[in-house]
């Protein structure tokens, strides 16, 4: 079936005052008369609320004795309600209509805060789908809303996008995994995907003093051993100074130099830990 726009904006746009409604749910200023047994079946949330007080202490919606009121609160806006409603109300229109690029962080942000696992799963297969929803302009955003929201779909993602950088953005790639605790992915493993010149890149000052210290000490001892190959080859072995380092670093005083202080450090443990 062709999904488009206007198909999205249609579904998004569905109001939910379904015949046979027992409860009526209000969210901000917008409320959806539905049934609770539909709404227990699909969301862990609503399942252990009709089942727990709710069931003795439920008021009766105002103008209407045939419904009761439930407010979720804040944990949710009414998009993102509606799109738990769409979900559960219109299966047959698969998730292609009811979930796409624009709403998949709002559809895990419900899924999560209700309980519903068919929803999640209903994500992860779009997300299988999309080449180009994660992106640089969006990653952080995107990691920071899942951080906070508890969104592990989107997050994974997220990662999965980072991982695959092959040195462009290396540096930031670290940057962000050091920020939301991705362990992995400062490996040294990873070191082949640094860049020539980490010390140049903006995100490199955002590092940790520990982390900017190992990746430098790994990429300065890449020019020492390429300084040593070179000059075994040429003069039969004899020991030399770092001379493919980038001129800043061989300058004749490190701290008068404009390079970062763990750059310094870096040069100055390698100089003076030559053996």
């Amino acid at each position: 079936m062709l999904v488009t726009d206007m198909d999205h904006a249609t579904i998004a746009r569905m109001i939910h005052a379904h015949p046979g409604a027992d409860v009526r749910v209000i969210i901000e200023d917008s409320q959806f008369d539905v049934h609770s047994q539909v709404l227990a079946v699909y969301s862990g949330y609503f399942r252990a609320l009709f089942d727990g007080p709710w069931k003795k202490e439920a008021i009766k919606a105002e103008g209407d004795g045939s419904l009761h009121l439930v407010k979720p609160g804040d944990i949710i806006t009414v998009q993102q309600f509606q799109i738990l409603l769409n979900f559960i109300y219109l299966p047959t229109f698969g998730d292609q209509v009811v979930l796409c690029e624009s709403n998949l962080v709002d559809a895990e942000i419900v899924a999560s805060a209700m309980d519903v696992v068919a929803l999640q799963l209903a994500i992860q297969r779009t997300y299988g789908t999309l080449t180009k929803f994660v992106t640089w302009q969006n990653v952080e955003m995107l990691l920071e809303t899942s951080k906070i929201k508890q969104l592990p779909v989107t997050s994974a993602h997220c990662w999965k996008f980072l991982a695959r950088d092959k040195g462009a953005h290396w540096i930031r790639v670290w940057y962000l995994a050091e920020r939301y605790g991705k362990d992995e992915l400062t490996d040294p493993a990873y070191f082949s995907n640094l860049p020539r010149d980490p010390w140049n890149d903006p995100f490199f000052a955002k590092l940790s003093e520990k982390l900017q210290k190992t990746l430098l000490l790994a990429r300065l001892r890449e020019y020492e051993l390429s300084s040593e190959a070179d000059q075994n080859n040429a003069y039969g072995g004899e020991p030399v100074m770092l001379v493919n380092a980038p001129a800043a670093l061989r300058s004749g005083s490190i701290a008068a130099t404009t390079v970062n202080a763990a750059v310094a450090w870096a040069l100055e443990y390698i100089l003076t830990n030559r053996t």
